[in-house]
């Protein structure tokens, strides 16, 4: 598959995954001026003297000026509501797709908003870090992962095979779902993840002990299954409210799955065969994660 080159390529938002994001093009000379759009006229520098682009710019205008490709890599509430001013500025024919973690209401918002002449498509590279800023970028970051596109009836065919030249030529593996699907599966698979590391670290402080106290003695397992909590704050509370509605059902089931085990730890008569037997869906599930992942790396 041969791989896409624009002349000139705008990355909207340049911390972690838009850096990642310019760097990962450098490094394959898929564009001829990487062009980095931001607030902040110290972070774009930064991330110029980095090496992820190649200009500077904090207003819409005299970024996309002459641009062939937009890239949103904000948090998606943020995707969604800029995408409007956007529309008149993107010149007509270019390639515009987003790295937001929710897809329904961007694509909505995106179908809804930005001219037929566009070759927009949603987007979702399941790569990330619990470390954020483009200081912590690298050109290899898409490589090995997943990456989801979310097609509707509206999708134009030539933006749908661009992205996936794109998102295949930086290493990623083009997977794709629907944008409500997409959603449904990410609150189970990474959203919820990111609310019970960062629920049971407060219950730890509240009820167990103070996190110095949990410091001096939390091994290995403690670290490992709430590493995801030191996450961007920001971006974080964005995914949680644009996808409320699948998170909540993905919190009832948990709730369900929780309220079993209570069951079983009854202290008078600990159900052993239950415990064993919830541990093993667990137990096994885990092991056919591990399956699929070294399976799609052959």
């Amino acid at each position: 598959m041969v791989p896409p080159r624009f002349p000139r390529l705008v990355i909207y938002g340049v911390g972690l995954l838009g850096g990642s994001l310019g760097m990962a093009v450098r490094r394959r000379a898929m564009a001829g001026r990487i062009v980095g759009l931001g607030r902040s006229l110290e972070r774009l520098e930064r991330a110029r003297h980095l090496g992820a682009i190649d200009e500077c710019h904090t207003t819409p205008q005299a970024a996309l000026e002459g641009a062939d490709a937009l890239v949103l890599a904000l948090p998606p509430r943020q995707i969604r509501e800029r995408l409007a001013d956007l529309a008149e500025l993107v010149p007509a024919g270019a390639f515009v797709t987003d790295v937001g973690s929710v897809k329904a209401r961007i694509v909505a918002r995106a179908e809804e908003v930005l001219p037929e002449h566009l070759l927009f498509i949603g987007s979702h590279p399941m790569a990330g870090s619990e470390k954020s800023g483009a200081d912590h970028g690298r050109s290899d970051f898409y490589e090995d992962h997943a990456c989801i596109l979310t097609p509707t009836e509206r999708t134009r065919p030539e933006a749908l095979e661009l992205a996936r030249r794109f998102w295949t030529a930086l290493g990623a593996r083009v997977v794709e779902i629907a944008p409500e699907r997409h959603d449904q599966l990410l609150a189970g698979i990474s959203h919820l993840p990111h609310l019970m590391a960062a629920a049971l670290l407060q219950s730890l402080a509240r009820d167990f002990a103070p996190p110095a106290e949990l410091a001096r003695i939390a091994g290995g397992g403690l670290r490992d299954l709430t590493r995801i909590a030191a996450a961007d704050t920001e971006t974080w509370k964005q995914i949680f409210s644009e996808n409320a509605p699948a998170m909540l059902a993905g919190l009832d089931s948990l709730e369900q799955t929780l309220n079993q085990w209570r069951a079983a730890l009854q202290p008078a008569s600990p159900d052993l065969k239950t415990l064993g037997k919830l541990w093993e869906e667990g137990r096994e599930t885990r092991r056919q994660l591990d399956g699929d992942r070294a399976e799609s790396k052959d």
